[in-house]
């Protein structure tokens, strides 16, 4: 009886230790990356740049100590160019800090290949290398602050075609892949997220990069590809009216959109009229409307889920339909066959026209000239608008069909060279979108600061109706519940006692 009162005792103390101390092992999610004066440049090398290509690349450019850009004049570079300055050296301290930290972080998973997998937010590694061969997909939680790091000992390689998919408030500011040599990314492969190789980077000919290319050794290799470290996301909700409304009051629609991180707003609309919400987090969102003002003769459709993807048009399209049942009578007291009132056909759906409005180049101090547009199209449709930078006008209620829009070069000299401009196809219930781009290449006082950028170009805007979006994203945490641990402990120190003090009586009725 002694033995067992002993280890009874022993056991409860040990069950009051693993239950207190069982929340301190709890995962806290991990934090983001501070990239300093790196954070806006696109690409960043320390030997060489090479392009090769119509490459398009919005945000910085940097190389340190290397001098070489390549194929320079092909590439579009939407951002500031620093070679051998001062900045970029910053830069690439800053890039050498934020490095070191992501391979500190300590490891979650080991995993080598990823494609076909869907992961959470945590930090994943490899001794070796990192492949991807089909879809990585990525899954934010409903979070927008979640962060992923990939640590690799060696290399990063994707396979052609191959993607990385975002799921549920995953952002790519947030995606990070630290490379102990090279990375390479395949032919017109779909990349999300910022690279930190120890070495080399090369993007094949046609790949995508949402993120940035950052290289601290060796070059940056580039092939006709298109680098975003600039992104907005919004959602444009458009409501539509049908049927015979002819005679009867048109009620007001209220729609409702929800969606991560909490997000959840209402708003009234009438016939024909569209509205943004902007500045919100990509993922998973839900239209619903209201039935407060409709009867039964209202019909509804295009509620639902929608994927927001960033810097993309992302539009969904509610329809009411107004239908009354028509009971028809007998025109004489004997029973007749009935006539059915046939309603008046409903004219096809139209759709709308928005031509966007954007000057790039070194602008500063200049007085802009007025941008004049002309829109053609099906029907003998021509219409004439002046439309100022970083602005935009929609055409409502467009016949769908081919459209042309061309601006006027009245006011604009041969500094000026203008893109965009061409056939658009208007789809109905659809919002088609057309941006013209104007560009100075002209000369201007270069300045005297040494270290100051010889070029600033005005990043290029998202063009959803109404305006452009910039994303916002919050930063919370995870927390430990400490409740039952609490409980546990004190009924543990209760039976323990207990135990020790039947074990002491028993002794002295033993003795």
């Amino acid at each position: 009886m002694k033995k067992s009162y002993r280890f009874l005792s022993l056991t409860l103390v040990l069950l009051l230790m693993i239950t207190m101390i069982g929340p301190t092992v709890s995962m806290a999610a991990e934090t983001t990356l501070n990239f300093g004066t790196a954070e806006s440049f696109a690409i960043l090398a320390g030997s060489t740049i090479t392009n090769t290509g119509t490459t398009t690349i919005t945000g910085d450019v940097g190389l340190h100590p290397g001098t070489i850009f390549s194929g320079q004049d092909t590439a579009t570079v939407i951002g500031e160019i620093h070679i051998a300055d001062a900045v970029a050296l910053q830069a690439k301290n800053d890039l050498t800090t934020a490095f070191n930290d992501a391979a500190g972080r300590a490891i979650n998973t080991t995993l080598a290949e990823l494609g076909g997998k869907t992961l959470t937010p945590g930090v994943y590694s490899s001794a070796t290398s990192f492949q991807i061969t089909g879809t990585l997909t990525l899954d934010g939680q409903n979070n927008s602050d979640s962060v992923f790091i990939f640590q690799t000992g060696t290399t990063l390689t994707t396979a052609s075609a191959s993607k990385i998919k975002l799921i549920n408030g995953a952002n790519y500011n947030n995606i990070f892949w630290q490379v102990g040599s090279s990375a390479t990314l395949g032919t017109n492969s779909d990349f999300k997220g910022t690279i930190l190789a120890a070495q080399s980077i090369t993007a094949t000919t046609g790949a995508n990069i949402t993120g940035k290319l950052l290289a601290m050794g060796g070059a940056v290799t580039l092939d006709n590809n298109n680098i975003i470290n600039e992104m907005t996301t919004s959602i444009t909700v458009k409501k539509i009216v049908t049927g015979d409304t002819a005679g009867i009051a048109i009620p007001v629609f209220t729609i409702s959109v929800t969606g991560p991180d909490n997000f959840s707003e209402s708003k009234e609309f009438v016939h024909n009229e569209s509205f943004t919400w902007e500045n919100i987090v990509p993922g998973t969102y839900t239209v619903t409307e209201s039935r407060t003002t409709l009867n039964d003769d209202w019909t509804v459709s295009g509620e639902g889920a929608i994927e927001v993807i960033a810097d993309q048009v992302n539009l969904a399209t509610i329809t009411n339909a107004y239908a009354v049942d028509v009971n028809p009578t007998p025109t004489e007291p004997t029973p007749v066959v009935p006539t059915p009132v046939v309603p008046t056909p409903v004219s096809p759906l139209n759709g709308s026209l928005t031509v966007g409005k954007i000057v790039t180049g070194n602008i500063t101090g200049m007085t802009l000239p007025t941008y004049e547009f002309t829109v053609t199209g099906p029907e003998d449709f021509i219409v004439t608008r002046a439309i100022a930078n970083n602005s935009s006008y929609t055409w409502v209620n467009l016949i769908p069909g081919t459209y042309t829009v061309t601006e006027s070069r009245t006011g604009l000299n041969s500094d000026w060279t203008v893109n965009g401009e061409g056939a658009v196809e208007v789809v109905s219930e659809q919002i088609a979108v057309k941006v013209i781009t104007n560009h100075y290449v002209g000369t201007t006082t270069v300045p005297t600061t040494p270290t100051a950028p010889t070029e600033t170009i005005t990043p290029v805007p998202t063009t959803p109706v109404p305006t452009t979006p910039v994303p916002s994203i919050p930063q919370t945490g995870q927390s430990t519940d400490y409740g039952m641990a609490t409980v546990l402990g004190i009924t543990a120190l209760l039976l323990a006692g207990a135990g020790v003090i039947s074990a002491t009586r028993r002794k002295r009725f033993d003795a």
